[in-house]
C-alpha cells in the first residue's frame, strides 16, 4: 500500500512520530481501553475489546503507559 517494506515503514514511522509502530499501537489500544473502563466495562472485557490478546500483557502495558493498573483506573472513574 505504501510501497515500503515492513522495516522501511517502521523506520519512517519512528522518524515521524518518535514512537515505534508497536508503541503507538499500544498507546492507541490503551486509550480505547480507558474509554471502555470509564463506560463500566470490566478489565478483561476492555482488554480483549481493545485488541489485546493477553490479559497479563495488557496489565503490564497499561501500567507502563498510564502509570497505574487498570483496576485502580476503573475504581477511580466509577
Amino acid at each position: 500500500m505504501s510501497n515500503m517494506s515492513k522495516e522501511a515503514f517502521c523506520r519512517y514511522f519512528k522518524q515521524v512520530s518518535n514512537y515505534t509502530f508497536i508503541e503507538f499501537l499500544n498507546r492507541y489500544r490503551i486509550s480505547q481501553s480507558k474509554r471502555l473502563l470509564m463506560s463500566g466495562k470490566s478489565v478483561s472485557d476492555s482488554c480483549y475489546q481493545s485488541g489485546f490478546e493477553s490479559l497479563s500483557y495488557f496489565n503490564r502495558t497499561f501500567k507502563k503507559v498510564a502509570n497505574e493498573n487498570p483496576r485502580d483506573f476503573r475504581k477511580r472513574f466509577l
